[in-house]
């Protein structure tokens, strides 16, 4: 038993660091961005961005010179979709073609959905608890204010997603979000002034 724990930590450990290996960032949809590189040993004349996997699957070969800048070399590109690219580069270090391959994420937010998850969701149970025990507990003032923040969160939901994720059923979210914020407000509203 002990051996297959040792094994999956050490499987563990590989797969994390082999995924997280070559990322140069997180970046936002449909705004442009630089992917980069750089030769090790400053001797590169050039660097090419040859090849770029978009989320989908689809390859596109740009074989575009990339502009040095010392040992750095950059390519400016614009995300169009959700997900992680892989692009391929190939330079002349030492007078030797060399080809490397490296990753970015591109998310609704520019920002990686790991490090505000927590927060996000604590936010979003925050809320909707309020304005359960508002709505529950004939808090009139608390069911109004905890309504009207779903309003706001569910429209922030349909525009930028949840955390790092933007799709129709963050939408869906979103909207029954706004909707709860908005019979719950209403009802409160009937319930103080006996409409």
């Amino acid at each position: 038993m002990k051996n297959k724990i040792l094994m999956f930590a050490i499987l563990g450990m590989f797969l994390l660091s082999f995924a997280s290996a070559g990322l140069i960032g997180t970046f936002k949809v449909n705004n442009e961005m630089e992917i980069t590189n750089y030769c090790q040993d400053g001797t590169c004349t050039y660097m090419n961005l040859t090849s770029i996997s978009l989320p989908n699957n689809t390859i596109i070969y740009p074989n575009a010179a990339m502009v040095k800048n010392y040992q750095d070399f950059s390519y400016t590109y614009t995300p169009t979709l959700q997900g992680t690219y892989t692009f391929t580069t190939c330079g002349n270090p030492s007078g030797v073609v060399i080809c490397d391959s490296d990753t970015f994420e591109s998310t609704p937010s520019g920002r990686d959905g790991s490090s505000n998850m927590i927060f996000f969701i604590v936010v979003i149970l925050l809320l909707y608890t309020i304005s359960f025990l508002g709505f529950f507990k004939k808090n009139i003032p608390m069911t109004i204010l905890g309504g009207m923040a779903l309003m706001f969160l569910g429209v922030y939901m349909i525009q930028n997603g949840i955390i790092i994720y933007r799709d129709n059923l963050t939408n869906y979210i979103g909207y029954v979000t706004i909707a709860w914020g908005a019979i719950s407000s209403l009802w409160a509203l009937v319930e103080e002034y006996d409409l």
